[in-house]
């Protein structure tokens, strides 16, 4: 059976067309050499090909009809791989669950055009937020400098997952994400760092992102209350329903925040709070996370039911 035979590493790489997919497979497969061989398949056809590389074996499939496990294990009993690499289309919604159960997905890698990321983020976020969902690297190709990030660097933080690696291939080498210069849309300097619902996602990854920014400051910021029994003593969430790529895929960003007398207000309330930002380690994440000493509470009419990560 399916689940007894032992288990194969499999790579999905994903992207637009046209995003260096390819391109990153072939220096991937010469670089950091995959036990062999190495099965590769292919989910469209751009203007770059896989050129023949000892014990690797490229297969095209035509059509997303032709993702199914029966296909995919016929491949395998034809190839006999030891590594498989998926070079996944973008368009297609069918490899994760096509996948036999002993396909290991151990890598997952986002490959994105910089040149035409501006574009994409505008016109083309529904595609992307699942190109970037969930991936442990993300690659940016074809940019002049972190500098041509700095308009989109907001927009594109709000669709990714905290992956491990980011990297930003440009002309002058390799960079990283923090290597784009910062608009921040609001005044840190103030005594009171207003966040404005439209500035709310921002926010929410800024400070996740650079706790030195934030540490001890006060900010004044609009949320609901969420409450659970695993909270201690005045302790909830307050965050908000985010927009990311379209209505459909909207979640609940929020952090932690402390204020006696919480369990006072109804179920969901909305409410303003100016609160110190501090970071501490938290059990519910494993990890150091901003958490909110509320110092003043009122409570709030939304304008807004929610709001977007779209800048």
């Amino acid at each position: 059976m399916e689940q007894n035979r032992q288990s194969i590493s499999a790579t999905l790489v994903r992207g637009l067309l046209e995003s260096g997919k390819t391109t990153w497979i072939q220096r991937f497969l010469a670089e950091d050499p995959l036990p062999k061989p190495v099965l590769v398949i292919a989910c469209e056809e751009g203007m770059e090909e896989l050129q023949p590389m000892d014990g690797v074996h490229c297969v095209y499939i035509d059509g997303e009809a032709d993702m199914t496990r029966e296909r995919f294990l016929a491949l395998e009993d034809q190839y006999r791989p030891a590594s498989i690499v998926i070079e996944c289309n973008a368009m297609w919604r069918a490899v994760g669950f096509a996948m036999p159960l002993r396909w290991r997905p151990e890598r997952t890698v986002a490959l994105l055009d910089g040149s035409m990321l501006p574009v994409q983020l505008s016109n083309l976020r529904a595609f992307l937020g699942p190109v970037l969902s969930r991936c442990d690297e993300i690659h940016v190709n074809r940019l002049p400098s972190p500098e041509a990030l700095r308009g989109c660097k907001a927009s594109l933080r709000a669709l990714l997952e905290n992956p491990k690696v980011v990297r930003l291939h440009c002309a002058d080498g390799e960079h990283g994400l923090d290597d784009v210069p910062d608009d921040v849309p609001y005044d840190l300097d103030q005594p009171v760092v207003t966040i404005a619902p439209e500035h709310f996602v921002y926010w929410f990854h800024d400070c996740r992102d650079h706790p030195d920014r934030y540490n001890g400051k006060v900010i004044a910021v609009e949320g609901t209350v969420k409450r659970g029994p695993q909270l201690g003593p005045g302790e909830f969430a307050i965050g908000r329903m985010a927009m990311t790529c379209c209505e459909a895929d909207m979640s609940f960003l929020g952090y932690l925040a402390h204020y006696d007398g919480i369990e006072t207000l109804e179920r969901f309330a909305y409410v303003a709070v100016e609160a110190r930002m501090t970071y501490r380690y938290l059990r519910q994440y494993d990890d150091v996370a901003p958490y909110l000493e509320v110092l003043r509470l009122t409570e709030h009419r939304p304008q807004q039911d929610y709001v977007s990560a779209i800048f």
